[in-house]
Order: structure tokens, then C-alpha cells, then sequence
């Protein structure tokens, strides 16, 4: 894999240069067609890049700090969505939120060693008892998340799956370090494609609660 490790080879040796810290396998055939295989993996810190995530408002912009790895110059490239743009200062990247909708993006250091950057901007909406059916307009790419205000232990009983790619309920650790009260579903759209989707849930007590996704 290009992004775990560079391979050349001088002469009667290979030059491992590793990119992460998953580990490469290489396999060497020599001019009578044998083979040796070896596996390298370091533990060197430096390769072992974060997963940066950042949250904004419509419209916000944030300068978020990148320095990993073997440092700068870094670049950056977009690999998903459109919510958003981003530029790199120096070992910082200035990201603008442009509208709703998750923007993924790769950021790599000077030796090669890759970094995941994620940025979103989500929408969030509350439900309660008086009103069990709740139905949303959104976009491609897009985190939104639904906090059901009663019951206990909501599982998902169905989805279907024309424009979403994930949908998952549970409580959330709040800022006190506990376990929240309520729950909260969470639904992610996929990068493509437009259509609605249904989602039924219900909780120990029996009640059910509908909610249905649209991108337009």
C-alpha cells in the first residue's frame, strides 16, 4: 500500500521507507523467479498520525493546529464532500464551513505519512413524546443526530437505505462523564444520490418513533 510505505530498490538492496505504523508485508522476486517475503512494522511514534476532527458552525471559520509526523511543509487534499474549504498555514490549516454536510479530507506531512482530517458541520433536532413522527430535509454527506427526550433502551427496529449510510441510537457520555439520560439516533447520509428513508425505532416501554430522512 502506497500510503503505509515507499519501496526502492538499489542495486542488491531494498530501502524501506514507512509511511505509518500498520506495518508493510514486501515480497522480492529475483532474476530466477524466487521470492522473499518479509514484514516490517515500527512503533516509532511519529508514525502513528492523528485522526483530526473538528466541529463548526455554518459559516465559521477555525485554524486548527496539524503538527504530526515528520512535520512540514504539509498539504492537504479533498477526498469527500464540498461543506467546506481548507487551506494550510505553516503546521496549521484554516477551515471555513460553507453550508451543512461533513468534508473529509487527507493532510501529509513532508516525509509522506498521511492524516485523516474531518470536518462537520451537523444539525441536530429533539423529539418527544407529543409528536413520534419527525421528518427532516437534508444533504449529501451529512451528520445529523435526533435526541429522543423519553423512554429507555430505543433499538432501531428498521431502516431502509436509499440515501443513508449509517444510522445507529445510543446514550451519550456528557460533559459531567456520565451516561445521558436520554438517547440520541444518529444518522449519517451518503455521499451521492437523492431519495428519503425511514427509520423506526422503538424503546422497553413500547412506544415507537419515526423518522424520515430526505435529500432533495
Amino acid at each position: 500500500n502506497d500510503s503505509d510505505a515507499k519501496v526502492t530498490i538499489e542495486g542488491n538492496k531494498v530501502i524501506v521507507n514507512l509511511l505509518s505504523n500498520l506495518g508493510v508485508e514486501i515480497s522480492i522476486t529475483d532474476a530466477k523467479d524466487q521470492i522473499a517475503t518479509v514484514f516490517i512494522q515500527s512503533t516509532n511514534e511519529s508514525l502513528s498520525p492523528p485522526s483530526i476532527g473538528v466541529y463548526l458552525d455554518e459559516g465559521h471559520t477555525e485554524t486548527i493546529d496539524v503538527n504530526f509526523g515528520a512535520g512540514g511543509p504539509y498539504t492537504i487534499k479533498k477526498i469527500r464532500g464540498n461543506a467546506s474549504t481548507a487551506v494550510v498555514k505553516g503546521d496549521k490549516v484554516e477551515v471555513t464551513s460553507l453550508g451543512l454536510g461533513d468534508t473529509f479530507y487527507l493532510i501529509r506531512d513532508k516525509r509522506g505519512t498521511l492524516a485523516n482530517f474531518h470536518v462537520s458541520t451537523s444539525i441536530e433536532f429533539e423529539m418527544d413524546k407529543s409528536s413520534t413522527i419527525f421528518e427532516f430535509v437534508g444533504v449529501n454527506n451529512l451528520s445529523a443526530f435526533v435526541r429522543l427526550n423519553w423512554g429507555t433502551k430505543w433499538v432501531i427496529l428498521g431502516a431502509t437505505d436509499n440515501v443513508l449510510e449509517s444510522v445507529d441510537v445510543s446514550q451519550v457520555l456528557i460533559s459531567t462523564g456520565k451516561w445521558s439520560d436520554y438517547y440520541v439516533l444518529s444518522i449519517k447520509t451518503v455521499n451521492e444520490g437523492k431519495g428519503s428513508d425511514i427509520i423506526t425505532l422503538k424503546n422497553e416501554e413500547g412506544d415507537l418513533a419515526v423518522v424520515k430522512v430526505h435529500i432533495i
